[in-house]
This record gives structure tokens, sequence and C-alpha cells, in this order.
């Protein structure tokens, strides 16, 4: 039983290390990104993120302050970077494109699944439409 106890005891602790590297340690003292300038975060767990939904033009207040390369935490301090420089911009979609980790959301799956409904109600609207022109009309 004991043994039972204390291997549920390391799992425990090893899961809250685990969360403690993953949104505290790493984000704040190991990132590459550490050094960046950017925003405080105000809350633990939304960082930055509470503020993009809140205030109005706080991207370009950024970068009036912190210029056209800067960081911010998203949910559970991931940090982010904020690119505005065009040279940078068209450096890193054309000619590093598969050197940078894309979030999952801009993937080609992802934008071709969001677009599927849309394509089949557009497809049933041609179709209704050609089948009424098709229709003799009668008077």
């Amino acid at each position: 039983m004991s043994d039972l106890i204390s291997l549920i005891g390391v799992f425990v602790f090893g899961v809250l290390g685990w969360i403690t590297y993953k949104i505290y340690i790493w984000p704040v003292y190991i990132t590459p990104l550490r050094k960046i300038p950017g925003p405080q975060s105000e809350s633990l767990f939304l960082r930055n993120i509470k503020r993009l939904f809140t205030e109005e033009d706080t991207q370009l207040k950024w970068i009036q302050k912190y210029g056209n390369v800067s960081k911010f935490h998203g949910i559970f301090n991931q940090p982010t970077l904020l690119i505005s420089d065009t040279r940078i911009i068209q450096e890193i979609t054309l000619n590093h494109v598969y050197d940078f980790i894309k979030p999952p959301h801009l993937s080609a799956d992802a934008i071709a699944m969001e677009m599927i409904p849309v394509s089949v109600r557009v497809a049933s609207i041609l179709k209704s439409l050609i089948e009424d022109k098709s229709k003799p009309r009668r008077t």
C-alpha cells in the first residue's frame, strides 16, 4: 500500500514540476525570447491576451513603445513574437518559411477544414440556382 502512495506522490510531484517548468521556468529563464522587450504580464494564466481583447489598439501601442520586434506572453505564459517590420516578415514568410514554427491554427489543414462547410454551402446554392435555370418556366 505504501508503494502505491509513494508512486502516486512521485507522479503528482512530477506533474507539478513539469507544469512549473512549462509555465514559469522555461518562459522566464530559458527561452531565447527572454531578452526581447515587451509588456509585463498582468495575469498568471491569461498574461497579455486579456489586454489584447479588452483594450483598443494594443498591438499598435506595443509597437510604438517596444519597437518593430517585441514579445508578449500568451495563455499559460507562452512567449509570442510581435513583428511589424516588413523586411523581417518577408524573410520569415518567403525565404525561410520552413525554419519557423507556425501556430496550428494557421496550418493549411486547419484553413481547409474551416473552408469545407463554406464550400459545401456555396456548392448547394449554386446547384439550386443551376437547377432553377434549367427548369422550363411556366407562364
